[in-house]
């Protein structure tokens, strides 16, 4: 599923845990993705409260137990 992450104009699919840079139609970049383990610390703490939410409930499900 791909959510959208406004305040940084990305989105995320939450299957693969990659973020893509969002085009003003909408669409995505999918040959920039980058994934949620190696995004920037700018691009980090650009995000607001709920975006943050969701990179980090991905964030911690990428990791072993």
């Amino acid at each position: 599923m791909i959510v959208e992450l406004n305040s940084v104009g990305s989105v995320v699919d939450t299957e693969t845990f990659f973020t893509y840079p969002k085009y003003i139609d909408g669409g995505y970049d999918k040959d920039g993705g980058v994934h949620i383990c190696e995004v920037s610390d700018e691009w980090y703490s650009s995000l607001n409260e709920e975006d943050k939410y969701v990179v980090d409930t991905l964030f911690f499900m990428t990791k072993p137990t």
